[in-house]
């Protein structure tokens, strides 16, 4: 309440804001890390071959998909960090995690193994 972030956008804008943001969010699925990082492997061959004088400089990077590498990076960065503060890290996706299963359950889906706490421990 009293917040309207978005209220000086058309809608238009809206839209395509929304739709950037989703995107992000969703190049955080694992299921597609390895197309990134293949991506960003090949670009950054590319890359080095030009600063080398072997190759053409490679196109700039979307700034979209820069947004989507930089969640990625964020998102899979917790084991970097100091045990004590990974380990909260883990609790807290653990129960993410659960929460979407719980969720599901409820629903009537079948729940997605990974977030069945019925099978799964909780880190």
């Amino acid at each position: 309440p009293g917040i309207a972030v978005f209220d000086g956008l058309s809608t238009a804008d809206f839209y395509a804001f929304r739709a950037s943001v989703s995107s992000t969010i969703l190049a955080t699925d694992f299921a597609r890390h390895a197309s990134y990082t293949k991506w960003l492997k090949d670009h950054a061959e590319l890359l080095k071959a030009h600063r080398e004088g072997t190759g053409e400089a490679p196109p700039p990077l979307d700034p979209k998909f820069e947004c989507q590498v930089l969640l990625k990076c964020a998102d899979i960065s917790n084991p970097a960090k100091r045990l004590p503060v990974a380990g909260r890290w883990a609790l807290r996706v653990t129960d993410e995690v659960f929460h979407q299963g719980d969720v599901e359950r409820t629903l009537g889906m079948p729940v997605t193994p990974s977030s069945d706490r019925r099978i799964q421990s909780r880190v």
